[in-house]
């Protein structure tokens, strides 16, 4: 400090005003010291022109001898007498200190350096004694990044509670700095350690200031942290490097310096006492130690993963949820408010006075959330009480039995079979292969008396997506389709009693068992090859097209039937379609409903799905990194309300789209027919040319929450708002026309087709005792 003071001082006597951006010490004279007092002259002769001179001495005197006498009320008489008798004695301007800040060019008349510090701390007494804060003028502290850390900076100053700081961040002010960062226009463009520095050297010129404006690297953070005499007391870490956070989290607990952190979000302060826990585990234990040093050759992902578990994904204000899911669609990087940075600089300020006065500050994650200070808190019924409310019951055996008698069917035909408790156990087992919306199962089987029921569970099946019960029926269409092929394989045919013939009926279909015929139909003759069918969620590396014979085999399949298959293969087709499909998903996710059904449909962990043994598991998800974090965020129902008051949440319209790249085809089964039976068979249908595809190699996932949506402008929904109508009608314009479809088409469901390998991971099925029982 004292060369390049010297440097400055020399500058500015021979009149050369030095004003550049790496300027950020004063120049401060001493009245005592009779070289400053000569220095001080011809500066002012060669300078004076140039300055703001700033004399407030008096002023500063008058105060010094008020907090001198604390006892006695001080009148402007006696103040007055005071200062005449102190003048008669000293020159007023060869008195203290003189500080010259090059970059303002303000001349500032100040108390000698004691006084000063005296008088500038003494309304912190008693809640900081004098004691300590002479103790605090002995430490040192160093501060990592100053977006947040200029609040923090700024804060330690003001209170004085180290006598050295160190600053490091090299980055320059912007103008987006402007929304958090105390300062002014005039200084954009410059070093971010520059700016800190210099306001530091405005509210006290005899701080020390040590800046490191080229940031933390490893070659200068050994002597950023420092050792022996050398070593700071404190580290308080503000940065954006995930390297650079590790990194300087190994040096100080190597040096035994505690680290502070704060997150400008809820107040979030995190404490890692080093210096008291010299073997505690990094960040709580989220980085493994055989990690931390290879931090460098972390992937993208695991970078990822650690800033979001540093942060407390989970635990982030809705607001802030809210906006990181708006990242690279309307916003470039994450929000924060001057509000919350303020707060995180008197929240460090306040957890680093305790720790450098040596109280028992704990190590940590605490929370001082502002923002839910004032709020009052909400008593409306809330979505899920509204929801559960009109769930129906789980549906008992006793009940499938009623409905059954009720049916009336009578005797057994005379080539009737039944089948064996091992052969009906195999038969519905293999009938619950089938997939459903949501993995929900909402399947009962009831077998009495030679026939075998099978009944909608509605309570499973419950939700927002599942209107009029159209997913749900496609699903029990499946297990159907998986019972007939079963049966053959047994060496029986499942004869047909009974077939729902109303949307809501409970009792789905009745069957009766006879000797197979050993008539073989198109696409079928899976039956034991039942387990192949399975819901592909990878992305494949590269295109390739369905072949040619594939797609004519279902065309032949379905000839003579209700039901066709339409086709978008071109890539152009089936960008324009995964936008429909994305922004149809973007708005089921943002209804109440939609969104709470989405949530608690997941199965988060492995030990939630081997618990429920129903539901979507995530790791069936195949997601990325950037995924889970979205999938922990969208979990929030506040951000949600939030992007839905905003009108944004666009965000979420390419977590369908990512999915698109590569494809081969998107494959939509259709019919004209509306009555619930019609879509019941188009289940079968649907099962038949997906273990079809399955066993050609082609990868199949279902994208049919596209479909189920749109069956709610069938003129029956009397939940759904007008916006959402609107938004759905547009949509299902564009749609049709890119499939050249009539309205008036029933479209059932909707697929991805691609070829990949099989996952690693396949969704789970109900104990069979759960969901069959023979009377």
């Amino acid at each position: 400090m004292e060369n390049t003071t010297k440097s400055i001082l020399s500058n500015s006597l021979s009149g050369n005003y030095i004003d550049d951006k790496n300027t950020f010490k004063p120049i401060v004279f001493n009245m005592a010291n009779d070289v400053d007092r000569h220095h001080l002259e011809v500066f002012l002769h060669k300078n004076n022109s140039q300055l703001n001179v700033h004399n407030s001495i008096e002023n500063q005197i008058l105060e010094l001898y008020k907090i001198n006498n604390p006892q006695r009320k001080i009148g402007l008489k006696e103040q007055e007498d005071f200062y005449q008798q102190w003048l008669s004695e000293n020159d007023p301007d060869f008195y203290g200190t003189w500080v010259f800040y090059p970059w303002n060019r303000n001349l500032v008349h100040l108390l000698p350096e004691e006084d000063f510090i005296r008088l500038r701390t003494s309304r912190n007494q008693y809640k900081i004694h004098p004691t300590e804060q002479e103790l605090l003028s002995s430490k040192t502290i160093g501060l990592i990044g100053l977006s947040v850390g200029q609040s923090v900076a700024l804060t330690l100053s003001m209170e004085r509670v180290y006598g050295s700081l160190r600053i490091a961040d090299f980055d320059h002010l912007d103008l987006s700095n402007l929304n958090r960062i105390r300062s002014g226009v005039a200084n954009l463009g410059l070093p971010k350690t520059s700016i800190v520095a210099r306001e530091i050297a405005e509210i006290d010129p005899f701080l020390k200031v040590e800046v490191f404006a080229e940031g933390i690297n490893e070659e200068n953070l050994p002597s950023f942290i420092g050792e022996g005499e050398s070593r700071i007391d404190l580290l308080i870490e503000e940065c954006d490097a995930l390297d650079i956070k590790i990194k300087a989290r190994l040096a100080a607990r190597a040096q035994g310096v505690p680290v502070l952190m704060d997150t400008s979000d809820r107040g979030m302060m995190d404490i890692e006492r080093f210096d008291l826990e010299p073997n505690r585990p990094l960040m709580h234990g989220m980085v493994e130690e055989s990690r931390a040093h290879n931090v460098d050759q972390w992937t993208a992902k695991e970078r990822l993963a650690l800033v979001m578990d540093m942060v407390g994904a989970d635990n982030i204000s809705s607001r802030l949820k809210a906006s990181l899911l708006e990242v690279e669609s309307s916003l470039t990087t994450w929000p924060q408010l001057a509000s919350s940075v303020a707060l995180g600089g008197a929240l460090s300020t306040v957890a680093a006075r305790q720790i450098l006065l040596g109280q028992e500050v704990l190590s940590g994650r605490f929370y001082t959330d502002a923002d839910a200070l004032y709020l009052k808190q909400q008593e409306s019924r809330s979505v899920a009480e509204d929801y559960e409310s009109k769930k129906p019951l789980v549906m008992s055996f006793e009940r499938c039995e009623n409905l059954l008698s009720e049916l009336g069917l009578g005797d057994l035909a005379s080539d009737a079979v039944i089948p064996s408790d091992s052969q009906l156990e195999d038969l519905v087992s293999h009938a619950c292969l089938a997939p459903t919306g949501g993995n929900v199962q909402a399947w009962k089987w009831l077998f009495k008396e030679g026939y075998l029921a099978l009944f909608h569970d509605q309570h499973f099946s419950h939700s927002f997506l599942d209107f009029n019960h159209r997913g749900s029926y496609i699903g029990l269409g499946a297990a159907m389709e998986n019972l007939q092929q079963r049966a053959a394989v047994l060496g029986f045919e499942a004869v047909e009693h009974h077939r729902l013939t109303e949307f809501g009926s409970p009792l789905v279909a009745v069957y009766s068992f006879r000797k197979s015929s050993g008539k073989k139909e198109a696409l079928r003759g899976y039956g034991n090859h039942l387990h192949i069918r399975l819901t592909n969620r990878l992305k494949p590396l590269e295109r390739q097209l369905i072949p040619t014979s594939i797609k004519d085999e279902i065309k032949e399949a379905l000839q003579g039937s209700a039901y066709k298959m339409s086709w978008v293969e071109n890539e152009t087709e089936i960008s324009k379609l995964a936008q429909i499909i994305g922004k149809v998903e973007r708005q089921r996710i943002l209804d109440p409903h939609g969104h709470y059904d989405f949530i608690n449909e997941a199965r988060w962990t492995e030990e939630q799905a081997e618990l429920s043994r129903n539901g979507v598991d995530l790791r069936t998800l195949e997601l990325s990194e950037a995924d889970k974090v979205g999938f922990k965020l969208i979990q929030d129902s506040v951000a949600i309300e939030n992007l839905r008051n905003w009108d944004r949440g666009h965000g979420l319209i390419k977590m369908s789209t990512d999915s698109m790249h590569n494809i081969s085809a998107l494959a939509l089964l259709h019919t004209n027919n509306h009555e619930a039976s019609a879509v019941l068979e188009g289940g079968q249908w649907v099962e038949r040319i997906w273990l079809h595809l399955n066993n050609k190699g082609v990868a199949y996932q279902p994208v049919s929450p596209a479909t189920f949506m749109f069956a709610r402008l069938s003129g029956h929904e009397t939940d759904a708002s007008p916006y959402l109508r609107d938004n759905l009608r547009a949509l299902r314009k564009e749609y049709l026309s890119i499939l050249d479809l009539d309205e008036t088409v029933n479209d059932l469901f909707l697929c991805r087709l691609f070829f990949a390998p099989e996952p690693a991971v396949k969704s789970l099925r109900k104990p069979l005792q759960d969901v069959y029982k023979k009377l």
